[in-house]
């Protein structure tokens, strides 16, 4: 009988026996080795990765997908952080809703316990819930170049623990020059042990990850440097824009006004001697009616210009906007519902009453020309504490605590071209005959001029709110002064300086002054005015005279009159305010001013005011 007959000899066996247990020696080995590959081509792809992708949160997302994505490993996350330790932004795969609730805890800025030991920690932290095996190698864990713990106390309060629960988990702070920038984490199965190699590889990742992420975070900041520049250099234009527009408003307003004191003193002479029966007395109240309604729009002008004068006291801007809700009830109509949130504390602020009375009204008929369906307006007041971002992008606040006045509509909102024009004299979106473009410019002129801002929210279709920001003041409110009552001009018998440089304007006010009692001398500049003062030789009791004239102005042939001891008191004239004798849109300390135009009666009221008060309130 052969061999074949009797079956496998002895040595057949041996040899299939030594096979199988190679075979079995060698299938750890070769599930590492593919292990290995599988890390390192993970690595390739993310060295790849890194060069094309441009936005740090789909790298880091891209990255944990690449790490499982050839089963290398099981779990892998990325958290990034700034120099002082705040979480960023963060990004995981291959633990799906049970990531969640970590990801609640990253919000409020809790690291995981495996973050917090890699940060503690110098290399790869290594963590293992329970293992009495692992326990045992841990000296050669350590030796091996990383970190090895079981703190099962500390993880427990870990919303991954059921996930890493029988895994490894390496974790590994992201370092760029000495500091750290974030953390990667991975998960492994606990059957895989974890070489020298891996080690090497997992620590090459995590370097060219954070070198890849700093530069994203550097091109991040350029970026938003430049975005920053770029919004304040549109800032700038816009306000140079206005500026210019201003001026030429304000130049405009100015001779507008002087125009406009010739027609509405004449047609008042007119109205007050006319004729048995005359019909010019109705012309003339007609022509007083227009030229009212014509300085009306050179007020608003003057308003967005910032030159006319204010009279600012410290109010609670909730007692005034509580006051005006009856009246804009009535100015907005029916179909329009109006609410009104007050905040609790007094809303502080050192404004004119009139003008921020102004500002409310004008928001308020904007946004009901936004609703002509129906809708609601919302007013709101609250006092807020920007941070310092905030007054970096409106250098024109002061720093500090600002009262907040918000008017809001549901109307049909406007676009980025009409809100970047919002503010300009005479634009408007109504139709023709419908309004004049002036109102939301006398807005920005008094907030401006109130040393806040505004600033509009708006989109098609969702509406728009105005925001205006005011100084919050701390001092208490003060009480208005009563305004003095009317009474009819009083004959006067003083000697007055009369100085105009509009021959219009200088003939009507010899005229009106005369007629008036005084006795006066009229000049057509500064320096006529002095060699008349010269040739006079002696003292007047007033000058009045217009501010804004060429070559020495009002205010220089003022002061060269008093240090002359030439005049007693002085009264300023003009068609808008220049900085001469304001502030910040308020008159200095005892000057006395005029507004053209004006009529007769009271350009006498106010010269009886002026000489009959006392002279510290009329100054040169």
């Amino acid at each position: 009988m052969t061999d074949k007959q009797h079956g496998p000899s002895v040595d057949s066996q041996l040899l299939c026996r030594a096979t199988a247990d190679d075979g079995a020696a060698r299938r750890p080995a070769e599930r590492e080795i593919e292990h290995l590959n599988r890390v390192l081509l993970s690595i390739r792809n993310v060295n790849r990765l890194i060069t094309s992708e441009e936005e740090p949160r789909r790298l880091i997302t891209s990255i944990c997908e690449l790490l499982i994505e050839q089963r290398g490993y099981l779990g892998a996350m990325i958290v990034m952080s700034d120099e002082a330790g705040k979480i960023g932004i963060y990004s995981s795969a291959g633990m799906g809703e049970k990531f969640m609730p970590l990801a609640e805890s990253l919000d409020k800025g809790e690291l995981p316990p495996c973050c917090a030991g890699a940060k503690a920690s110098e290399g790869i932290y290594y963590v293992r819930l329970s293992s009495p095996r692992l326990k045992q190698n841990a000296g050669a864990a350590r030796e091996s170049g990383y970190y090895m713990d079981y703190p099962a106390g500390r993880c427990a309060p870990c919303p991954m623990v059921s996930f890493c629960a029988g895994n490894k988990t390496m974790c590994l702070s992201l370092v760029y020059h000495g500091k750290v920038t974030g953390y990667l984490a991975v998960s492994v199965d606990f059957t895989h042990a974890i070489g020298k190699e891996e080690q090497e590889l997992f620590l090459d990742v995590a370097g060219d990850a954070a070198v890849a992420l700093h530069s994203l975070a550097q091109a991040e900041t350029v970026r938003r440097s430049e975005e920053k520049r770029a919004a304040v250099e549109a800032q700038l234009r816009q306000a140079q824009k206005m500026e210019a527009v201003g001026l030429l408003a304000g130049g405009v307003a100015h001779d507008f006004n002087n125009i406009l004191s010739g027609i509405m003193c004449y047609a008042e002479f007119i109205a007050k001697d006319p004729g048995p029966g005359d019909w010019r007395l109705t012309d003339a109240k007609e022509i007083l009616a227009a030229a009212d309604r014509a300085a009306s729009l050179t007020r608003q002008l003057l308003a967005f210009s910032r030159r006319q004068i204010l009279s600012p006291r410290v109010m609670d801007i909730n007692g005034l906007l509580g006051a005006m809700t009856r009246m804009l009830k009535r100015i907005i109509g029916e179909n329009l519902k109006l609410a009104v949130k007050f905040h609790p504390e007094p809303c502080l602020a050192n404004v004119d009453s009139g003008q921020i009375e102004q500002v409310i009204i004008n928001l308020a008929l904007n946004a009901r020309d936004a609703m002509p369906g129906g809708g609601t307006i919302t007013l709101e007041t609250e006092i807020i504490r920007p941070p310092e971002e905030f007054f970096a992008a409106r250098p024109d606040l002061t720093m500090g605590p600002l009262v907040c006045l918000r008017v809001a509509d549901t109307g049909c909102g406007m676009n980025e071209e009409v809100k970047s024009r919002l503010f300009e004299p005479f634009f408007t979106t109504k139709e023709q005959g419908k309004g004049t473009g002036l109102g939301l410019s006398m807005v920005f002129g008094i907030v401006k001029q109130s040393r806040g801002e505004i600033e509009v929210e708006s989109a098609p279709g969702k509406g728009a709110a105005f925001l205006v920001y005011l100084p919050f003041a701390k001092t208490p409110v003060q009480d208005a002064t009563k305004d003095k009552d009317t009474a009819a001009p009083v004959k006067g018998h003083e000697t007055l300086l009369f100085v105009e440089d509009e021959d219009s304007l200088r003939r009507l006010g010899g005229r009106v002054l005369r007629a008036g009692g005084y006795t006066v001398l009229v000049a057509a500049n500064g320096q006529e005015a002095l060699k008349l003062m010269e040739e006079h030789g002696k003292p007047v009791d007033l000058l009045m005279t217009d501010v804004v004239m060429p070559g020495m102005s009002g205010r220089e042939l003022a002061r060269e009159l008093a240090r002359r001891k030439m005049i007693g008191r002085t009264l300023y004239m003009s068609g808008y305010a220049g900085d001469a004798i304001i502030k910040h849109g308020v008159l200095e300390r005892g000057i006395s001013f005029i507004y053209k135009p004006f009529t007769v009666d009271a350009v006498l009221l106010k010269l009886r005011e002026v000489l009959d008060g006392p002279a510290d309130r009329a100054k040169a």
